[in-house]
């Protein structure tokens, strides 16, 4: 074999042993736990603080065990009275179905006078949420868990998300009370 053969033998064996490594440019996908549902928030915690006098509930669960891309938080709506956060994907999500993960809202119980509807769920501190299931076609819309917590309502959303993991959810949220 000549000294040619070898090396062109050598380049194809160590290009088919390290190509499957390479990333060719591709965002790689965060390892599965690689990121802490505690820390989705803090972004937006100072403009969220400044902008409303509604008190917080943002959750430390988010029931990301099963997710491989990060996820960001984004404010949707801040106002004195009431404000949104949605969760992503990608942190220029604008509520695309691809890359909208959900959602948490807290308010002014007055603002939604009408009463919560759903199925009643027992939840931390003795509180009683109400879980409306998502419906499915072309997409799914968000399930939600919503409830009433000294003088505000309070409202978290996952796409297609069962009873139990609201409930999780929305227990993290109420026991992670903001100054």
């Amino acid at each position: 074999m000549g000294k040619d053969m070898r090396l062109r033998t050598s380049l194809f064996l160590l290009f088919v042993l390290f190509a499957p490594t390479l990333s060719y440019g591709t965002q790689q996908p965060i390892a599965q736990g690689s990121f802490d549902d505690k820390t989705i928030f803090q972004s937006v915690l100072p403009s969220l603080k400044k902008k409303t006098r509604v008190p917080l509930r943002l959750p430390t669960y988010l029931a990301t065990e099963d997710e491989t891309n990060k996820l960001y938080a984004i404010v949707e709506s801040a106002t004195l009275a009431r404000y949104e956060v949605q969760l992503a994907f990608d942190p220029e999500c604008n509520g695309g179905n691809a890359c909208r993960y959900g959602f948490v809202a807290g308010q002014v119980a007055a603002l939604s006078a009408r009463r919560l509807k759903g199925k009643a769920v027992k939840l931390t501190k003795g509180i009683t949420g109400y879980f409306v299931n998502a419906t499915c076609g072309a997409n799914c819309t968000d399930s939600t868990l919503s409830w009433k917590q000294d003088g505000y309502r309070y409202t978290v959303g996952l796409k297609a998300a069962k009873i139990e993991t609201l409930t999780k959810i929305a227990n993290s949220a109420i026991k992670n009370e903001q100054p």
